[in-house]
């Protein structure tokens, strides 16, 4: 939505999520006039990338979609939905860290404090409108899956996905899985979150997203705060 000069993806060029605020929560904040403009322009570029290169199916995963579920239900009537579930005090940190870079590569000079408190409270609308707006779909049409399974066991995980959904699971994909589950389980992250430099710590995000995480059947805090 960005060629619309709209979404909250806007934020990674202009560094004010106050004027962006309608967009974390679209389909319940934007004008429906400017949601259906948005959506039919959303959807028009779809069948143009399908056309160009080929493929029935178009995987997309924008975070910034998380509060358009009723939008894009409306527009895809066929669509299906991975809802992949990590623990806040990881994703809020990581999406600073996502913007910030964003900023620093468009030059704008953006206060790393404010950012880290207006991507916690995106992120807690975010979650509360994937838990609210996926829950009426049926099975065939949205999974739900924990971050950590994935970690665990990506092959049984990404297969138990594909099954669900009804989606053909081709024999090299397999041998991929096969192969990747068990560097995926060894992995260690050395990336280390700057808390500090955030103005926030582990237990305040724990703390503003207790609420959500009772609801998504998730620890207080995870095990480990880093990735």
């Amino acid at each position: 939505l960005i060629h619309q000069a709209a979404g909250y993806d806007l934020l990674a060029f202009f560094p004010f999520p106050d004027l962006l605020w309608d967009y974390a929560d679209y389909s319940r904040c934007v004008p429906p006039p400017r949601r259906q403009r948005e959506m039919a322009f959303y959807r028009a570029m779809l069948q143009r990338h399908l056309y160009a290169h080929g493929g029935g199916t178009y995987l997309s995963k924008p975070p910034t979609f998380s509060s358009a579920i009723p939008d894009l239900v409306r527009l895809f009537p066929d669509a299906r939905f991975i809802h992949l579930v990590r623990h806040p005090v990881h994703v809020v940190p990581s999406s600073v860290a996502l913007w910030r870079g964003h900023w620093r590569m468009n030059g704008c000079p953006g206060d790393l404090r404010s950012l880290a408190r207006a991507v916690l409270e995106h992120n807690r609308i975010w979650y509360l409108r994937l838990y609210e707006d996926l829950a009426p779909l049926p099975p065939e049409r949205m999974i739900r899956v924990a971050y950590t399974e994935l970690q665990a066991d990506l092959q049984a995980t990404v297969e138990r996905i594909y099954w669900q959904l009804g989606l053909p699971l081709s024999e090299d994909f397999h041998k991929f899985l096969t192969q990747r589950t068990p560097e995926v389980r060894a992995f260690r992250s050395r990336h280390r979150y700057p808390w500090q430099e955030m103005g926030l710590t582990p237990e305040e995000v724990a703390q503003a997203f207790e609420e959500i995480t009772s609801l998504y059947g998730l620890p207080y805090l995870p095990d480990d705060p880093e990735p």
